[in-house]
């Protein structure tokens, strides 16, 4: 497990490396070092140069004899080698729960034991998967023994009236007088939404919970704009209904491809204050997925 932890630790220092070129604008022979690196992150030299092999095993850097450790490309093309962090121990068993509880083979009340035995899992890879799908308003603890799961979509029917709700709801939020643009995060999303297109581009590049998590937090932001907490709520907890039954949907890259283009063009809608457009763009948008969802379920 703990060789778990330092795998994904480096790979996530890979990519914070990527992204620091990036907005960096590095060039391709761009010269990296350790001491300059740790400081920029904030990190001590021993992990860094863990971080620079693995971007050596992705082919984003070269190590030169004598001279040092240099990009390979220039930072325009460096985040489409930015990878997934690969899957822990707990990343697994998260996985094959959801999998579990959509395919109906979970049986509630679940405890610490029976889905040792069920799973195979230690105890305490079982007790941090249970917390953290706890935090995530998955699961709730009973009072007595056990946990439960909440309420989710679990057929394409009850995901369809989820659609049907949100189409009511997300296309007019645009419309409210307290609608409010925050400039800084609209383009951090697009950057992320951008860094997502690029791995999509990189072979054997993983998709899954991260993919959701772009989904989730672009819905959920600007949710946030419109100023009403109502609205807010309501969508994270459409995104908590819908993570069971879409979380699978994300390893088809043409769904992703799809709905990562629209959310840019409604990010780009906002940007230029034209709300009409953002909310026709998300009309559509939430009528695709509806769709999409038909399709690949």
């Amino acid at each position: 497990m703990e060789n778990d932890k330092r795998n994904i630790r480096r790979v996530k220092l890979a990519k914070d490396i990527l992204e620091l070129a990036a907005r960096q604008g590095w060039k391709k022979n761009h010269h990296l070092t350790e001491i300059g690196l740790s400081e920029a992150l904030g990190v001590s030299r021993s992990p860094v140069r863990m971080a620079l092999r693995q971007l050596e095993e992705w082919g984003a850097v070269v190590v030169r004899p004598n001279l040092g450790v240099f990009l390979q490309e220039d930072a325009a093309q460096l985040l489409a080698l930015r990878k997934e962090e690969p899957l822990s121990t707990e990343d697994m068993l998260y996985k094959e729960l959801l999998q579990a509880r959509l395919e109906g083979r979970i049986i509630e009340p679940v405890t610490q034991s029976g889905l040792m035995n069920q799973f195979g899992r230690a105890r305490a890879v079982v007790e941090q998967v249970l917390n953290r799908m706890q935090d995530e308003g998955i699961v709730q603890r009973l009072r007595g023994k056990g946990w439960v799961f909440e309420p989710q979509f679990e057929s394409l029917q009850s995901s369809h009236m989820g659609y049907e709700f949100r189409l009511l709801l997300e296309p007019a939020q645009f419309a409210l007088d307290a609608f409010t643009v925050d400039a800084r995060l609209l383009a951090e999303c697009r950057a992320e939404h951008e860094q997502l297109l690029s791995a999509l581009k990189t072979e054997g590049a993983r998709l899954g919970r991260s993919t959701y998590e772009t989904d989730a937090r672009f819905h959920e932001m600007l949710a946030g704009f419109s100023g009403n907490r109502f609205i807010l709520q309501a969508i994270q907890h459409q995104n908590r209904l819908r993570r069971t039954l879409e979380y699978h949907g994300y390893v088809k890259r043409t769904r992703v491809l799809e709905w990562c283009g629209e959310h840019i063009a409604i990010l780009d809608a906002l940007a230029a204050d034209d709300r009409a457009r953002a909310a026709s763009l998300m009309r559509s948008h939430l009528q695709n997925a509806d769709h999409l969802a038909e399709e690949f379920g």
